[in-house]
């Protein structure tokens, strides 16, 4: 709608509610791209999560946790904080149980990492399968 059509039912319906419905069409002011480009992430994203970020190491194998008071269960975040050893996780765990009163920290440790290299498809016998290493006989109609 063009102004002039809101003045023409401006008289209907009243000139201050014809403002506020021109209002409501006018195109909103576009964000400065450079300034968006500059500003800092939220909180709890980051950037790249490859990089470290500040006292932290990727694969140290230490996470703090908070349970939660009704359900005891404890949620952690997509990208959670990995400490270096058990001493900084666990002097951590203390600095934050004192600035939460009430709330509960625990420190969970990797007890094992498992791997298994991907390589050649076995057909030996030491092919996945059966335990014997032989292959399942196929049946045919006779």
């Amino acid at each position: 709608m063009t102004k002039k059509q809101l003045q023409s039912v401006a008289g209907k319906m009243g000139s201050a509610k014809a403002d506020r419905s021109f209002e409501q069409f006018q195109p909103k002011a576009q964000p400065n791209k450079a300034a968006l480009a500059t500003r800092k992430p939220k909180s709890g994203w980051l950037n790249d999560p490859r990089k470290e970020r500040e006292r932290e190491k990727i694969g140290g194998g230490f996470f703090i946790f908070r349970r939660g008071g009704r359900t005891g269960r404890i949620r952690p975040s997509k990208w959670p904080f990995e400490y270096r050893n058990l001493k900084d996780a666990t002097d951590r765990a203390d600095i934050l149980a004192r600035r939460f009163p009430g709330e509960t920290f625990i420190v969970v440790g990797e007890l094992e990492a498992v791997h298994v290299s991907p390589g050649p498809t076995a057909s030996g016998p030491d092919a996945p399968g059966r335990p014997d290493g032989r292959r399942k006989e196929e049946k045919k109609n006779v």
